[in-house]
């Protein structure tokens, strides 16, 4: 998964807006340093502050050089018009201690990275998700492992990469060969179907295929099979 901090002055305005309203979300489940992720914060804030002076500041002059070039060029009976009036600038907010709000932004998702929990999803959360230019939903192929989940349920590990979700398709050797038996967006899913009857053995087969914008897309998975017991 990659990730980026725009460099553009507008992107970055937008990206810090997103990345300031949805940070707070990740703390806990990515473990960051609270302290940190309000020092962030703070540095947002004065850089949207001054993205917006700088803006106001901007069109004052070009208000200001066009109504000089009205002045210069009057004739008489042309109609005098008031000069340009600077726009109410907001209150400063806090000064931050580091006001280098891109390379404070990095090391926090540097941090975040190092959780488990920081998903493409949590990433697109705060917009510093990158989606690669060459990234086709329609190539997509999932992979995924099978382990036991308590009680003997299957447990299937999926790669979400930048997908929403699978259909989990099943053949449970009864005959009906493959069935869609759900869709989920959770990359660790638990088949809680009925198991055998007691000290009973069945095979059961699985495929997944990647759901992109509620859309089924790409490739079945390859098929991956595995021995369930009703329990004893």
């Amino acid at each position: 998964m990659e990730t980026f901090i725009d460099e553009t002055d507008e992107g970055l305005a937008t990206q810090s807006e997103t990345f300031y309203a949805n940070i707070d979300a990740l703390t806990s489940p990515c473990g960051l340093d609270s302290a940190k992720v309000i020092q962030v914060k703070i540095a947002i804030k004065y850089f949207l502050w001054t993205f917006l002076v700088m803006n106001l500041v901007h069109a004052y002059s070009k208000a200001w050089t066009e109504f000089k070039e009205l002045i210069k060029g009057i004739k008489d009976g042309t109609v005098m018009v008031a000069a340009p009036v600077m726009g109410t600038i907001p209150t400063m907010p806090t000064v931050p201690d580091n006001t280098n709000v891109r390379k404070q932004m990095m090391d926090l998702v540097q941090d975040a990275k190092r959780s488990k929990n920081f998903t493409p999803d949590a990433a697109r959360s705060i917009g510093v998700l990158k989606v690669p230019a060459h990234f086709n939903p329609e190539d997509g192929k999932p992979t995924f492992t099978i382990a036991f989940a308590s009680g003997g349920h299957p447990l299937l590990k999926w790669l979400k990469d930048l997908f929403q979700g699978v259909e989990v398709w099943k053949d449970s050797s009864d005959g009906r060969n493959w069935v869609r038996i759900d869709k989920t967006f959770n990359p660790d899913y638990t088949d809680t179907s009925a198991l055998p009857a007691a000290g009973v053995s069945a095979v059961w087969k699985y495929k997944l295929i990647y759901l992109y914008k509620d859309a089924v897309v790409g490739n079945y998975s390859v098929e991956i099979a595995i021995t369930v017991i009703g329990a004893v």
